[in-house]
């Protein structure tokens, strides 16, 4: 079976209209999510994460991804299903405004201190305590044009606290 697009209009499953929401950039070009609004649910995909760092490595901005995040925000949903999470977190809408946070921090850390080595570093306060530790947080074309590749190498995620 090969996939094919979601209609424009959606489809139904199990009697519920299933849309399609096309979101813009976040961790890659053109991304979007499922949104049932009879339930309020938002299968956000990559657009929102819940709990784990976030794979800020492809270009296309930060900002783009904050305007995803409004997109989405924008539905009312009752509960948002994150495409990477910590499995002992709840599908909370409170995880956009957590993403948010989290990709603003990493805005704010790089506007302070656009190369030098340790911007994002494992230790930092600003940023949550992932569930996956060892996953690369920034990449050298994507965070910002300003981290370099070497800067990418360095940091890694923090060990998850136990």
């Amino acid at each position: 079976m090969l996939a094919e697009p979601v209609p424009a209009q959606g489809f139904r499953l199990e009697g519920n209209p299933v849309v399609a929401v096309e979101t813009g950039h976040t961790d890659t070009d053109k991304t979007s999510v499922l949104h049932v609004p009879s339930i309020g649910l938002v299968v956000a995909g990559d657009v929102a994460c819940n709990g784990v760092h976030q794979y800020i490595l492809e270009g296309g901005g930060l900002r783009e991804w904050l305007r995803a995040l409004d997109r989405v925000a924008g539905l009312h949903p009752r509960a948002v299903v994150a495409g990477h999470k910590n499995k002992d977190r709840p599908d909370d809408p409170a995880i956009l405004d957590e993403t948010r946070q989290y990709l603003q921090d990493v805005i704010r850390l790089l506007d302070d201190k656009p190369a030098a080595p340790g911007v994002l570093r494992p230790d930092d306060r600003a940023l949550p305590r992932p569930a996956q530790p060892r996953r690369r947080l920034v990449g050298g074309t994507g965070a910002a044009r300003r981290v370099t590749p070497r800067l990418a190498r360095a940091v890694a995620c923090p060990a998850a606290e136990p």
